[in-house]
């Protein structure tokens, strides 16, 4: 109820481009050792403006582009939607902007526009997204050594704790506040749930690539983190939207 579903989708899909940006600034930051907070924030300005802005216009020509190519079968605007995509990311990336942000504003855009075969791309699309999924799981796995997260558990545990309960409602709460429409059930909800997935793992292998400073151990924190959010959170979702009159 209360439009629920579309804000949490968008929650999600726009916090990774955010958290890509943070992860590398933070990480460059720790790798100089001092800290530009006006270079900082004007990089930040600079990457989600560009990204934001690119995403919408090279949308819009991908659009106009579906519409206008005449291909022979539909599997080849696949190919074009698909190589469009890498496109957007790269001439973002060139012009300083942030492309994961851009690709999720660009598909945004496609998927809500009309254009000749756009039910069979969106299958196609569907079908690329599962086999990611599946091969980034499968690269997690092969990094994750359980006999290492006996070591931590007890500060995830108390990390997990901070975000579930004070920070992820305060930042809630706060950037609703503006929606008074938003009952207060809704934004309970939206505390609890938020779409769990494998992101924040994967943005914890940078400090591991970047060779910083006990960096396997925040990738095993982060990892304990998020997966005890998937088993107590993810599984509670139908719950907690049954007690707080939410589900349809």
């Amino acid at each position: 109820k209360e439009n629920l579903r579309p804000l949490l989708e968008l929650e999600s899909g726009s916090n990774d481009p955010m958290a890509y940006m943070l992860t590398l600034m933070f990480i460059s930051v720790v790798q100089a050792g001092e800290m530009d907070i006006a270079g900082f924030g004007l990089k930040l300005l600079i990457q989600l403006s560009v990204g934001g802005l690119s995403g919408y216009v090279l949308g819009k020509l991908i659009v106009y582009a579906a519409r206008m190519f005449k291909l022979p079968t539909p599997s080849q605007y696949n190919i074009m939607l698909l190589a469009f995509a890498f496109f957007v990311y790269s001439a973002t990336e060139f012009i300083s902007g942030n492309g994961f942000l851009a690709v999720y504003i660009a598909g945004l855009v496609i998927g809500n526009s009309k254009f000749r075969y756009k039910e069979n791309a969106s299958g196609f699309f569907e079908s690329v997204a599962w086999l990611f999924q599946v091969v980034m799981f499968l690269s997690l796995g092969l990094l994750v050594n359980p006999k290492e997260l006996l070591s931590i558990y007890m500060i995830g545990l108390l990390v997990t704790f901070v975000m579930v309960v004070v920070a992820r409602p305060a930042s809630v709460f706060l950037c609703l506040l503006p929606f008074r429409k938003i009952s207060n059930r809704a934004k309970h909800y939206v505390s609890w749930v938020g779409l769990k997935g494998a992101v924040p793992i994967i943005f914890a292998t940078y400090p591991l690539t970047a060779g910083l400073e006990n960096a396997g151990h925040m990738f095993n924190i982060v990892f304990f983190i998020t997966l005890i959010s998937l088993i107590i959170q993810g599984t509670t979702i139908n719950f907690a939207a049954e007690k707080l009159k939410l589900s349809n």
